[in-house]
Order: structure tokens, then C-alpha cells, then sequence
């Protein structure tokens, strides 16, 4: 039987509630090697169960060029960055970061992004 490739998938909002359990998921697959981007690049303390499967690096959504090296070769991006829609949220994390997210992997050639975000109203 011939040996599955290994897929890295990168997540940009590890660090957060939603990332770090898409993390979690991806960490229990075998094939997958998850890269998780954050401001800080370091593995959170609610991710000591699986954060040695993970790859923790820093890199500034806004900045491609902190995170764009990840990208090459990637199978895909998730996009789990920003602030709830509340009163004064910020467009620039809710928008302008995932759509330079995006641009970079479009660049790249990742094939698949997943966005598990918040949205502005």
C-alpha cells in the first residue's frame, strides 16, 4: 500500500476558542502536520494536550510577509482571526486580515482555505 503524503495545514487564530479546537481535530489526524499563526507564535496553556503536534509560529495576519514561507506547499488554510461583530469590532480584524490571509495563499497556490470566522454587520 503506498504512504499517504503528509498535509500541513496552516490556521491563522490558533491561539483563540475556535482555532485551538480546529487545531485539536487536526493534531488526531495522522497525515496532517498543523501549523498554527498567532501575533505571539507560542503554544497557549489550554493547548497542552496536543500542542506538541503543532507547529507554533508567530506571524502578523496583516504582514504576509511574517507567515508567507508557511504557505508554500500548504494543502490548506483555516482562517479562524478577528473579533466577535459587536458594537465597535474592528473591520481591519475582521476584514482586511483574513482578505491579506487569503491573497497570500491565493499567491502561494494553497488549494483549499476554510474561513471559521466572525463576520462585520
Amino acid at each position: 500500500m503506498a504512504q499517504q503524503a503528509i498535509k500541513r495545514i496552516v490556521v491563522f487564530g490558533g491561539n483563540g476558542f475556535v482555532g485551538s479546537t480546529v487545531l485539536r481535530h487536526l493534531a488526531a489526524i495522522e497525515h496532517v502536520a498543523p501549523v498554527s499563526v498567532s501575533r505571539g507564535g507560542a503554544m497557549p496553556p489550554h493547548a497542552a494536550p496536543f500542542g506538541d503536534k503543532v507547529d507554533w509560529r508567530a506571524g502578523d495576519c496583516l504582514e504576509p510577509s511574517t507567515y508567507s514561507e508557511l504557505l508554500e506547499g500548504a494543502a490548506a488554510v483555516v482562517l479562524s482571526v478577528g473579533t466577535p461583530p459587536l458594537p465597535g469590532a474592528s473591520r481591519e480584524a475582521n476584514g482586511a486580515s483574513n482578505a491579506r490571509v487569503l491573497e497570500a495563499a491565493a499567491a502561494a497556490d494553497v488549494p483549499r482555505a476554510v474561513l471559521v470566522n466572525a463576520t462585520m454587520p
